[in-house]
């Protein structure tokens, strides 16, 4: 809890609300780029790696929020992240599958590290194969976990240095 007098006067300073969405907003962009960051970490491996993007800041009713998504490579980034069912692989062209029949991931589960990995061994070629399914990896997961702390401490911060600016002095409770 926040509590909250003015020394020396007897009349709060009008807050500047646009000044205040903006040092918000700079906030939600700072945070962004670590999330970003997060998530160039995970991918860094892969040969088709996306590329993220920061969206927004969105202001809907009094929720002032930023998103980072995959602007490349979107369709692999979501299977990867949220995994896929086990499914049937067929050609597409020709008459065989051809593929190497081993292959190590270069992420895994609840992990944002990314490790080297990929096809190996020698080529098979079949009529399909029944492909096992991905596991999830869940980094917008990790991410969202492994930030929550410093969200909440600079919506904190922020808050008391508006609160100073508003009423003068402020005292944690």
């Amino acid at each position: 809890m926040i509590s909250g007098s003015a020394k020396g006067s007897s009349t709060a300073k009008p807050l500047d609300y646009d000044a205040l969405l903006k040092a918000a907003e700079a906030a939600l962009q700072e945070g962004g780029k670590s999330i970003m960051s997060d998530l160039e970490g995970a991918t860094a491996t892969w040969e088709d790696k996306p590329q993220f993007e920061i969206q927004g800041p969105f202001l809907k009713g009094n929720e002032l929020s930023v998103r980072v998504a995959p602007r490349t490579n979107v369709e692999i980034f979501t299977y990867v992240n949220d995994g896929t069912q086990p499914h049937m692989i067929f050609p597409r062209k020709g008459k065989f599958l051809s593929y190497q029949r081993d292959f190590t991931p270069k992420t895994q589960p609840w992990s944002l590290s990314s490790r080297s990995g990929g096809k190996s061994g020698p080529y098979v070629n079949r009529l399909g194969v029944a492909h096992p399914g991905i596991e999830p990896r869940k980094f917008t997961t990790v991410t969202a976990i492994n930030h929550q702390a410093w969200w909440e401490s600079r919506v904190q911060r922020l808050a008391t240095e508006w609160c100073v600016r508003a009423v003068g002095t402020v005292t944690a409770l």
